[in-house]
């Protein structure tokens, strides 16, 4: 059982905004403004209400420019939507799925180890709303302090004193299970364990038992905004929630979700490999639907790799059933997603041999939003900009390095070049040889310069020819304009520049 479509209207930032999910798990990348988040708080909302809390106020997300908020998620053949008249499950979903149910985001992993060093605030605050073991001793510690009295005071001490050994055990076993994912899993060589102080009753004011507090610590020292960087605080909030799931899942639940939304902001991407890779470990065979946003391009390209090296290794489609999305501006106010692995040219193609020169043009013109994006995050734009603006900037003499894909790589091609030289000349060869040898590395410098200029002047030449095409082709097409002609010479001009856009972009992955 798994989410297979999203429909937003009027929500935070999407006027509009529908997509599937046609495969078990779903990766999304999008610059930061491009509204992914607000895909992560609609998935949050349908499941809050309908699984957790009913009185959810799911109207502060509503687009300010537009009261009509509507959500639509389809689960297999059902659909839950907000707003409703009531937010009854269908009968074959059954509310107990809850237990599988999970999200993660900075906020949340932030919260569990910023809140004055007392866990048990954590734990009121968040975890209590997503676990049933902290819900049942939260709530038992405000039963006991709402019924005690002078009469029953003995009774009700007995009943606070089961509560705390039921507290202090289960935080033993998030710490043993939290270390073992911290050293086995994340490859981390620190620690962390809960101190409890249990709440003391007041017997000559109201006979109330004060909260109970929690310090958590990391190799024995509390204090930890103090003692540890951010990246450590980080890797310890992870731990425990996912120790957390793990010692409360409920494995024969059908639903199974687990929705990150840009959660490992402030970790290199060694520590970012070892928790991609304890997700799919532990999720995956539990048949988990995982659903991942991220703006960070360098996450998203490590997440592909881990993908791919597995289905290489195993041979084993399960360990690839990815959707691999990307989320654009299409204009200033309206997102759009398309998938990674769509081949919108062999649409185009289809639908030319068939006649259908509109709706080819239409795929065409999807094809080029969709390699434009491509160039965008392959040669590192740092910012939204309109399609017109990076053709220009690309014809741009001025401007050329900055889209050079990777410069690294040529400076480091003409470091080692400089390096010969210098070499060379430390060396006590004749200075005749010398000289031959420092001419050859000139020469080979002037190569590497050479060659760059020509693979950026291709792309320019390219690009700017596309444009002609777009202007007179795609954006005709994609409105079903039947005054403007469309020819097939166009139409077949157009595939075999995106082609060539195509090749450029698998040179430049490497």
């Amino acid at each position: 059982m798994k989410i297979k479509n999203i429909k937003l209207q009027n929500f935070k930032f999407h006027h509009t905004l529908e997509f599937p999910i046609n495969k078990q798990n779903c990766l999304i990348y999008g610059e930061n403004g491009t509204g992914k988040s607000s895909i992560y708080w609609a998935i949050y909302s349908i499941f809050k209400i309908y699984f957790r809390d009913k009185k959810f106020d799911f109207n502060r997300f509503k687009n300010l420019d537009n009261d009509n908020l509507n959500v639509e998620i389809t689960i297999e053949a059902e659909t839950l939507k907000i707003p409703n008249e009531n937010y009854n499950l269908p009968e074959n979903i059954d509310i107990n799925n809850y237990k599988s149910i999970y999200f993660i985001n900075q906020d949340l992993l932030e919260t569990i180890t910023n809140n004055h060093n007392n866990f048990y605030i954590t734990i009121g605050n968040i975890l209590k709303n997503d676990f049933k073991n902290f819900n049942i001793i939260y709530k038992k510690y405000q039963n006991i302090n709402e019924n005690i009295n002078l009469y029953n005071l003995t009774e009700q001490k007995d009943f606070n004193n089961e509560n705390n050994d039921k507290l202090s055990k289960f935080l033993n076993q998030i710490e043993k299970k939290a270390n073992d994912i911290i050293n086995n899993h994340f490859e981390e060589n620190f620690k962390i364990n809960f101190e409890f102080e249990s709440g003391e009753s007041d017997s000559e004011n109201e006979f109330k038992f004060s909260s109970p507090k929690i310090t958590l610590k990391i190799d024995n020292k509390s204090d930890l905004k103090l003692n540890f960087n951010e990246a450590k605080l980080k890797l310890t909030s992870v731990a425990i929630f996912f120790a957390l799931i793990k010692l409360e899942e409920d494995k024969t639940n059908p639903l199974k979700l687990l929705v990150l939304d840009d959660f490992l902001t402030s970790l290199d991407m060694a520590n970012r490999h070892y928790i991609i890779e304890y997700i799919l470990n532990e999720f995956e065979f539990e048949k988990y639907q995982k659903i991942i946003l991220t703006h960070n391009l360098q996450f998203y390209n490590l997440i592909k790799k881990i993908l791919k090296s597995r289905k290489k290794e195993n041979n084993d489609e399960v360990l690839t059933d990815w959707d691999i999305k990307n989320i654009y501006l299409k204009d200033e106010n309206r997102a759009e997603i398309y998938d990674k692995e769509e081949n919108y040219s062999n649409r185009a193609k289809r639908e030319l041999l068939k006649g259908e020169f509109h709706i080819s043009g239409n795929f065409l013109r999807k094809e080029f939003e969709q390699i434009i994006n491509e160039f965008k995050q392959l040669l590192e734009i740092g910012k939204i900009e309109q399609l017109n603006n990076i053709l220009e900037i690309l014809k741009s003499n001025t401007n050329e390095n900055r889209f050079y894909k990777k410069p690294f790589n040529l400076l480091n091609k003409l470091n080692n070049r400089y390096l010969n030289i210098e070499n060379i000349i430390k060396n006590s060869e004749n200075p005749n040889a010398k000289i031959g040898k420092i001419r050859f590395e000139i020469n080979q410098i002037k190569e590497i310069l050479r060659i760059n200029e020509c693979e950026l002047s291709n792309l320019k030449n390219l690009l700017t020819k596309t444009e002609f095409y777009k202007n007179i082709l795609f954006n005709p097409a994609s409105h079903s304009n039947e005054e403007i002609e469309i020819y097939r010479k166009e139409c077949i001009n157009s595939l075999k520049l995106l082609e060539e856009l195509n090749k450029i972009l698998v040179n430049l992955k490497g």
